[in-house]
């Protein structure tokens, strides 16, 4: 019997510097969704790998990516990595011409024609975790990583998959994904989207509704901050004060359980 070797996955995140908001949160979604996935976690092996875009050079990362062959490769862009990770693609499709590489986040989901190049694959739009599975599903079946979520130069129609059902996602904190010791800080999601419709803002592209995580997950995951005595956490949740009771019960929780060393930063714009 031939056994058919894992799909190799590297996760690439790249910060501004190393500060408490150096957290790759969005990498560590994506990969704590994949990696739930009981047919993905038996026919992968997935890696994260995290740069500085004040220390660490395109090239040296693309070679050190190249380096271990990897099959697909993901980068998470946004508006202050964008340059950073253009040049990084050009040199990993140079070094490793084989690799099919990927490209997320919200400069994806906001300028995703502009990012369509013959690098790339594909695009993920959106909010990428069960559009993820989709694809890496569809192409460990040999098949094309197509439909809402997914753009490519073949079919470059932008297609917003359907908003997930946030009890459904896998938490990087609770599944051990995102070791937060490792990080100066912690980027805590507590509600996707926004009511508002701010030109400046990314936040409430697509689906203007505000979706709530359960609040018996950021119990746990307040827990779990708190045993790892996290000093520093940024709340995202850009509408904090919009539900008043909400915000009572949220304020109320961090007044009993959460130590007096413990920083917490919030949004307030509603």
């Amino acid at each position: 019997m031939v056994v058919k070797p894992k799909l190799r996955i590297h996760l690439v995140a790249c910060s501004i510097e190393n500060s408490p908001l150096a957290y790759p949160l969005g990498a560590l979604c994506i990969m704590s969704a994949l990696r739930q996935d009981p047919v993905i976690a038996a026919q992968t092996k997935i890696q994260l790998t995290q740069y500085l875009a004040d220390t660490d050079s395109p090239q040296n990362a693309a070679d050190g990516i190249a380096a271990q062959a990897p099959d697909l490769v993901g980068v998470s862009v946004y508006l202050y990595n964008r340059a950073w990770f253009d040049a990084f693609i050009t040199e990993l499709a140079k070094r490793s011409p084989q690799t099919r590489i990927f490209a997320g986040g919200a400069e994806v989901t906001a300028n995703g024609t502009a990012m369509l190049r013959d690098e790339l694959a594909f695009l993920v739009i959106g909010e990428g975790e069960e559009t993820m599975v989709r694809a890496i599903h569809s192409l460990l079946a040999g098949e094309p990583v197509q439909g809402p979520g997914i753009m490519t130069k073949q079919h470059p129609e932008r297609i917003l998959p359907p908003p997930p059902d946030l009890a459904r996602l896998a938490s990087p904190l609770l599944t051990g994904i995102a070791d937060s010791s490792r990080y100066q800080g912690v980027l805590w999601e507590m509600t996707r989207g926004c009511p508002f419709h701010c030109a400046f803002c990314f936040e409430s592209r697509g689906e203007r509704t505000v979706r709530m995580y359960p609040f018996d997950r950021i119990e746990k995951e307040l827990e779990l901050l708190t045993r790892h005595e996290v000093e520093h956490v940024f709340v995202l949740d850009p509408t904090f004060n919009m539900d008043r009771g909400r915000t009572i019960e949220i304020l109320t929780l961090l007044r009993d359980k959460a130590p007096e060393t413990m920083e917490f930063t919030f949004e307030v714009r509603a």
